[in-house]
């Protein structure tokens, strides 16, 4: 269990997760590097909640708010 908390303009670093659920408390604009050199942008709103499976990547807050996330990550 991960809280993820990044202000505009944070970035993190290169990280991999299990399989993982992310539930945002707050959402905001965040723009996530693939493995594959790819990238994309989402406007993650208040509330929402993803599944990914495992995989590598890194994030940046591109937007003009806080996000807020709770991350629970699959135990083996």
């Amino acid at each position: 269990l991960l809280r993820m908390l990044m202000s505009p303009g944070d970035a993190d670093a290169w990280h991999r997760h299990p399989e993982e659920v992310v539930y945002f408390i707050r959402g905001g604009k965040l723009r996530i590097l693939l493995e594959d050199g790819t990238s994309v942008e989402r406007e993650v709103p208040d509330g929402a909640v993803v599944h990914n499976q495992p995989w590598s990547h890194q994030v940046t807050n591109i937007g003009d708010s806080v996000v807020e996330a709770i991350v629970v990550e699959k135990m083996h």
